[in-house]
């Protein structure tokens, strides 16, 4: 992701979130089962909560169409 200051395309911007919230939906269920190695378990805490972190910059800055 660019600078904190900038703006995304509406399209880009849309897709980058789809992204994100799918990285979310495939790791977070790992952050607490026991079938996952622990080294994996906290790889997939990071990479949701970094997800989560940018999609609350893009969510922030309402550059996902239908937000203010």
């Amino acid at each position: 992701m660019r600078g904190a200051d900038h703006r995304w395309h509406p399209d880009d911007a849309e897709v980058l979130a789809a992204y994100l919230r799918a990285v979310v939906n495939v790791y977070e269920p790992w952050t607490e089962s026991d079938v996952v190695e622990p080294q994996e378990r906290i790889r997939a805490r990071y990479r949701v909560g970094q997800a989560r972190e940018q999609l609350a910059r893009i969510e922030d800055h309402g550059q996902i169409r239908g937000q203010p």
